[in-house]
């Protein structure tokens, strides 16, 4: 439960971590391993971004998307956040390999129901990503920017049958995570004997 209990959207962050990249590659490669997914399809995939090419992305391709969707202008708020995020220790974009996902769909199986397991899979690599990282104290925050993925697809050479769907902002955490008001438990948890 502490991972669960830690795991919080952390927007202070700064470029100072205490793992070093391979261990960090390696925490990737064991959640994409051991994430499930239906049919075993294996359809999650992972761009990760740290360096020149977090803070690139940031000044280049979000700067971009947040002009195209504001009528060629960039406001204080978008060069503020540009800014904020650029100083986190890096970005992890989580996609769909839609073409392994099709040509993987077993016949028994709603074309609908399919695709919404595949998502919900990916969904689980997502929160097993950001548990893994506030384990090693690293605090991260989800952004789902999902416009982007023709930029980010060009901008990095991906296929084409690569659907973006969300990103994952991390870094060392430099301030706390905001207090998030939640509705009674008795209200969202059914309990039967």
């Amino acid at each position: 439960m502490d991972a669960i209990e830690k795991r919080r959207s952390y927007y202070k962050l700064n470029k100072k971590i205490d793992i070093n990249y391979e261990e960090l590659v390696s925490m990737l490669r064991n959640c994409l391993y051991y994430s499930p997914n239906p049919y075993n399809v294996q359809a999650s995939r992972i761009l990760l971004l740290t360096g020149k090419s977090h803070e690139q992305f940031w000044d280049t391709v979000v700067k971009e998307y947040f002009r195209k969707n504001n009528d060629g202008n960039l406001s204080e708020w978008d060069e503020a956040r540009i800014k904020r995020e650029k100083k986190a220790y890096g970005s992890i974009l989580f996609f769909i390999d839609e073409k392994k996902m099709k040509d993987s769909m077993p016949k028994k199986v709603y074309e609908e129901n399919y695709i919404r397991w595949t998502n919900d899979a990916l969904a689980m690599l997502e929160i097993n990503v950001w548990q893994s990282l506030i384990k090693e104290n690293i605090g991260a925050h989800l952004e789902h920017f999902t416009r982007l993925k023709d930029e980010v697809k060009l901008v990095y050479k991906l296929p084409d049958s690569w659907s973006f769907n969300a990103l994952l902002v991390f870094g060392g955490i430099e301030g706390e995570a905001p207090i998030k008001a939640k509705d009674p438990l008795d209200e969202r948890l059914i309990k039967l004997d």
